[in-house]
């Protein structure tokens, strides 16, 4: 009998940074990632079913030791990532958080932060959205855009990145968390499920004195908001 995680990996495939895989030579190609991670790659209210629960992945990542950042609102973590010294973003994300540029420019928000990123024109400078689903490889359910897809060989001019890669798949291995210099996580409560949000939030709260801090007075803020 297929389980939900059986069915996740026929849908996702055991081959996500396997040598033979493109994506693989792009992120080998990184020195400096900084690891971007919305909450909602786990718990969206708009997924049917679940992905494995995050909260493992978690752990691997508070135990890299590197700067952390916890926020309510992913846009937030703009001030961080040009901060980094990195040279590329793995974003961990049921939504791309990338459009497409226009004339006018683009507004800074939840959804485009990542058409503001500093370095995003820089040579060998790469943006990797790895998303839960297939379905969220679509417009207005996952992807940003609102006129022309940004990840295409066309991105440098649909959305100012170099290189832009997508994946539905396994979360990065080790060797790719190695490369991680700075971790922002955004719990975007608005694209969570309430009921399953509470653990990651008590998870978080475990942690460090300063994450603890951080995720109090969001907690105050979320409360606010119902």
């Amino acid at each position: 009998m297929l389980t939900n995680h059986n069915v996740f990996d026929m849908i996702m495939g055991r081959g996500f940074f396997s040598p033979l895989n493109s994506l693989h030579r792009v992120i080998s190609s990184m020195d400096k990632i900084y690891l971007s991670i919305d909450l909602d790659y786990w718990i969206c209210t708009n997924g049917n079913w679940r992905p494995p629960k995050g909260i493992p992945f978690l752990r691997k990542v508070f135990n890299l030791g590197v700067p952390l950042q916890v926020v309510l609102s992913h846009e937030e973590l703009l001030k961080y990532i040009n901060k980094s010294g990195a040279n590329a973003i793995i974003n961990i994300d049921y939504h791309s958080d990338l459009a497409d540029n226009d004339v006018d420019g683009v507004e800074l928000n939840e959804g485009t932060w990542g058409n503001h990123v500093a370095f995003c024109g820089d040579q060998n400078a790469s943006f990797i959205w790895i998303h839960p689903y297939p379905v969220c490889n679509s417009r207005n359910e996952g992807r940003c855009d609102e006129y022309e897809n940004p990840f295409t060989k066309q991105c440098k001019r649909i959305c100012g990145w170099t290189k832009t890669e997508r994946k539905c798949g396994k979360l990065p291995s080790k060797s790719v968390l190695n490369k991680v210099v700075e971790v922002g996580i955004s719990i975007s409560p608005n694209w969570c499920e309430e009921d399953e949000l509470q653990e990651y939030l008590d998870f978080l709260l475990g942690k460090e004195v300063s994450v603890k801090k951080t995720l109090k007075r969001l907690q105050g803020e979320i409360l606010c908001r119902n």
